[in-house]
């Protein structure tokens, strides 16, 4: 794929989560598909829908559970990079155990790491 083509792609300036198909896209890229039910992350990203995408989001994530609601936020935002099919959206844990925030990560970096992997 060529990095203009790819820069086509990602026109669309903010992803979109589709909770029903459980598909995380960017554009007309697919950058995270859940075969099975992952309810923290797919929580996150419900949240990030209904709120339009802000740079940041306080953590929707609820108080039950056996985990520290800072560690399940930490472990949640972890698994929400990993496994992306094109790593093309990253999230971060605010610093303050208490929000989420995601950037679109640079194409062309994301295309040259693909093609320096291959030739490998």
């Amino acid at each position: 794929m060529a990095i203009s083509h790819a820069k086509t792609l990602l026109t669309s300036p903010l992803p979109r989560w589709a909770s029903d198909e459980r598909i995380l896209r960017l554009g007309l890229c697919i950058v995270k598909a859940f075969d099975k039910p992952a309810p923290n992350q797919e929580k996150v990203l419900s949240a990030f829908e209904e709120d339009g995408w802000p740079r940041h989001i306080d953590d929707p994530l609820s108080g039950s559970g056996e985990l520290d609601p800072k560690d399940r936020l930490r472990f949640t935002v972890r698994r929400l990079n990993a496994f992306q099919k094109q790593p093309l959206i990253r999230f971060f844990a605010d610093g303050t155990g208490q929000g989420i925030r995601w950037e679109r990560v640079d194409a062309t970096s994301t295309l040259s790491a693909a093609k320096s992997r291959r030739a490998a």
